[in-house]
C-alpha cells in the first residue's frame, strides 16, 4: 500500500475508539491526523512504529493518550490541541515545529520543549 495521508477523524464529544494494528505496512505515510479519536498510548507507540517516512503528525482532542512519546528519524511538524496527555517525550532530529494548543498542566511540558531545542543544537 502506498498510502502517503491518512486522517481519522471522530465526532466532539463522542470519541471514535481507535484500534490500530498497522505497522510496518505504513512505510510511505507521510502526515497522518488523527482527531477527535480515543486511543492509548500504545496503541499510537504502535502505529508510528511502522510510519518511517512520517513527516508531519496532527492529534486534535485525542482522549485516552497520557504520556506521548514520539520517537522518528523523519518527523518535521507535530501539533497536539486539546489532549489529555500529560508529559510529552519526543526524540525527533529533524523536528522543525511542535505547536500546542492549550495550556500547559505542569512543569513537563516546558522541560519537552526544552528538550526539543536542545537536540536541535
Amino acid at each position: 500500500m502506498n498510502l502517503q495521508s491518512f486522517l481519522c477523524h471522530g465526532y466532539p464529544g463522542d470519541p471514535m475508539w481507535v484500534k490500530l494494528n498497522l505497522s510496518p505496512s505504513l512505510t510511505s505515510l507521510v502526515s497522518l491526523s488523527l482527531v477527535n479519536v480515543h486511543l492509548k498510548d500504545q496503541d499510537l507507540h504502535n502505529l508510528l512504529l511502522g510510519c518511517c517516512s512520517l513527516e508531519k503528525l496532527l492529534l486534535n482532542s485525542c482522549e485516552g493518550l497520557l504520556n506521548l512519546e514520539v520517537s522518528s528519524l523523519s518527523l518535521e511538524f507535530l501539533e497536539t490541541m486539546s489532549c489529555t496527555c500529560k508529559t510529552f517525550q519526543v526524540e525527533a532530529m529533524n523536528l522543525r515545529s511542535f505547536i500546542r494548543h492549550g495550556y500547559p498542566r505542569d512543569l513537563l511540558y516546558v522541560m519537552a520543549i526544552l528538550e526539543i531545542l536542545r537536540g536541535s543544537n
